[in-house]
């Protein structure tokens, strides 16, 4: 009795201290000075009543990048206290210089103290003592016409194992961005082997007001040796983030000297071709013939070349030349050095009446950036006579008397002799035709019965890879339920392999990767660290995986935007 009695006075001081420490609340940094390259680690911990309690990161998320975020649930028993909390643990990245807050938390009128966080600039490194990583801005001019190409390279240099994190979109007002092919290639600095990627972009401005290439924000991870360890993984990892060189930009408005009424073109080269499906001294009355301009440009994109043809072609006499345009075909060809544009026209020329026809030339003006001075490139005029009989200038059908017995002719049966050659010449081309459409039908049913061949072996496939991708979520189950945290990573793989086939993850960092869900990530993070520790399988629960696993596959299933993710549980 006595020993019940001393039971229920130490439950009863247990659950009285349990009281005492309930909500408290504390938040924490572990460095208030760093460099904008370096990070720093936030713990949030509360100790109360209040489960459904969550930080709100609105404004640390306004100044920092949040790389990894983690929460624990903890419960302790000290010197006859008994103590429940929970910890969030977040790994941030200041993306910008000066003195940032940790805003003051608050959970039921408990509030925590703000905390301030000075950023500074990187320290340059001693003299003599070479960087590993740096990043410079190249333009290939200064002052360019608007609508003139301008070169933009960024050279990242890197003499360790680096994996490139973010980027900063460069984006400009009222200028066109291409982006061309990057480089790679090694480079000896002061006896220093460093590689070098390149970034290429070819820029357009559209006015002639100045710009300026603004600062850019590269955010990098520096990795140690050939491999990645779960620390790396859980956010304890070097980052370094890098900042690119503003450039100013003049930019000048078309030439006084260049032609008002003609196309602006600011290109270092441009070349123009003719070609004819015939002669055109071989044209004759009702035979249509094909005129191709062909356009190339250096450093031009083919939406800024003219259309050519159909201006060339409104000056002709249209009482003796027909002409019917096709829709011209642009071509762009992105290199590292800028933009090979091709602009190609094509028309129909058909001639109606005899006579000389003048076909007429082609003047293009453009304007040589390189040597900064005003060209022409030009096609030559063709003139052409026709010479037809009536017969051959008379546009409407001939009338034939079908009672008449013999066609009277005036020159002993001539145009008798023609009509008959010109019926057996028609019977001809019906035959061929009518070949021709029996073997299109044919091959029809060929190609119908082929794709009927397809058809059936896609769906033995599809439905192989349905039964495939249940065995393995069978397996991820089996093993998850038995807590095999080994068994469980592998099934995790192979299911991943069939939920993205075209691009199947080789790590768990991938999934993570792939599915952006902070709580599927935490538990896979679990499972990582359960494989990679020293206490192996004990302590993790491959429950909470399945559980967090299930829940984003159904919310994936609700989701009728995505094509690329199968439904985790099919009907």
């Amino acid at each position: 009795m006595n020993r019940f009695i001393s039971h229920a006075w130490l439950l009863l001081l247990v659950l009285f201290a349990s009281q005492a420490n309930a909500n408290e609340l504390s938040v924490n940094v572990d460095r208030n000075s760093i460099t904008i390259e370096e990070t720093l680690t936030l713990a949030i911990r509360y100790t109360g009543t209040n489960k459904k309690w969550e930080p709100d990161l609105t404004q640390i998320e306004a100044q920092f990048d949040i790389i990894t975020q983690n929460k624990s649930n903890q419960y302790r028993y000290t010197n006859g206290n008994l103590s429940a909390y929970s910890e969030w643990t977040y790994v941030l990245m200041p993306r910008n210089t000066g003195r940032l807050l940790i805003p003051s938390f608050n959970v039921d009128n408990n509030y925590s103290d703000a905390i301030e966080v000075k950023v500074s600039e990187p320290t340059a490194p001693p003299p003599g003592v070479a960087q590993d990583v740096f990043i410079e801005t190249i333009v290939d001019k200064s002052s360019i016409y608007v609508q003139e190409q301008l070169k933009v390279t960024y050279r990242l240099y890197y003499s360790v194992n680096i994996e490139l994190e973010d980027v900063e979109p460069l984006d400009i007002p009222d200028v066109v961005i291409q982006e061309l092919p990057d480089g790679r290639y090694r480079k000896n600095i002061n006896g220093r082997q460093y590689l070098v990627a390149e970034f290429n972009y070819a820029l357009f401005p559209q006015s002639s007001d100045n710009f300026d290439i603004p600062e850019r924000q590269w955010k990098l991870r520096i990795t140690q040796g050939g491999s990645r360890s779960i620390f790396d993984r859980l956010g304890r990892f070097k980052l370094k983030r890098l900042k690119t060189e503003q450039k100013s930009i003049t930019v000048r408005p078309v030439p006084q000297e260049f032609p008002t009424d003609q196309t602006w073109l600011p290109a270092s080269d441009l070349q123009v071709t003719e070609n004819w499906s015939k002669a055109p001294d071989q044209l004759t009355i009702g035979e249509p013939i094909t005129r191709t301009i062909t356009l190339t440009a250096k450093n031009l994109m083919s939406s800024q070349l003219p259309q050519v043809l159909n201006k060339a072609h409104s000056a002709i006499n249209s009482d003796k030349l027909k002409v019917y345009a096709e829709q011209p075909k642009l071509n762009d060809e992105k290199t590292a050095q800028g933009i090979l544009s091709e602009k190609t026209e094509a028309a129909a020329v058909v001639a109606t009446k005899p006579g000389d026809i003048t076909i007429p030339g082609i003047r293009i003006p453009w304007w040589d950036t390189t040597q900064n001075t005003l060209r022409y490139i030009e096609v030559p005029e063709h003139t052409v006579f026709l010479q037809g009989s009536t017969a051959q200038t008379d546009t409407t059908d001939p009338q034939i008397d079908s009672s008449s017995a013999d066609i009277q002719t005036s020159n002993g049966g001539m145009e008798n002799d023609e009509y008959q050659a010109l019926k057996a010449q028609l019977r001809l081309w019906q035959i061929i035709t009518a070949v021709l459409v029996i073997l299109w039908v044919i091959s029809l049913y060929f190609v119908w019965k082929f794709s009927q061949g397809v058809a059936e072996q896609k769906r033995i496939s599809a439905g192989q890879s349905v039964n495939n991708k249940k065995r393995a979520l069978q397996n991820l189950k089996h093993a998850c339920t038995t807590n095999d945290a080994k068994a469980a990573r592998d099934s995790l793989l192979i299911w991943a392999s069939y939920i993205w086939p075209s691009n199947p993850p080789k790590t768990l960092r991938d999934i993570n990767q792939k599915t952006q869900d902070p709580v599927l990530t935490n538990q896979i993070l679990a499972l990582d660290a359960s494989l990679y520790g020293k206490q192996g399988n004990e302590g993790w629960n491959g429950n909470l995986l399945m559980e967090a696993l299930k829940a984003w596959g159904q919310q994936q299933n609700k989701e009728s935007n995505t094509d690329e993710l199968a439904p985790l549980y099919p009907n």
